[in-house]
């Protein structure tokens, strides 16, 4: 599987590969042209984990505190236009002057993937943020 970000988030493919032992290992011919399986409404989704028997994908991304994948583009688009560049920080770490604090942060997401009847992989359409409320955060 491979994502690509694409303007209004991330497009997924999958390619059919190959694994022909007679066939030399750097054989361009070893997987057939990638195929879109779906799109997921973020640029910033990584961490991709996908578990063939239950059929989901687990992938992470940068949300603002509501927790909601599909409001971020608009919520970065405001935030862009706010008119105003001063930032105030409430919460600084160790080394804050490597990195900044904003207001999103990394949350988890999952989504199914099925395998059609025709041998295609489709992403399903429900996205589900299984930490959502719990204020998760990574350490």
């Amino acid at each position: 599987m491979q994502a690509v970000k694409s303007q209004d988030g991330s497009d997924l493919y999958t390619y059919d590969l190959s694994l022909d032992s007679d066939l030399p290992f750097d054989n361009k011919n070893r997987y057939t042209s990638r195929s879109k399986i779906g799109s997921i409404p973020s640029s910033t989704a990584s961490n991709f984990r996908f578990n063939p028997t239950t059929g989901i994908l687990v992938f992470s991304a940068y949300v603002y505190p509501d927790g909601d994948l599909k409001t971020v583009s608009d919520q970065d688009r405001e935030w862009e236009e706010r008119g105003n560049s001063a930032l105030v920080y409430d919460e600084t770490y160790v080394r804050h002057w490597d990195v900044w604090q904003g207001q999103k942060g990394p949350q988890l997401f999952s989504i199914k993937i099925v395998k059609e009847d025709d041998g295609n992989w489709k992403l399903g359409e429900n996205i589900v943020a299984p930490l959502k409320g719990t204020k998760h955060v990574s350490q």
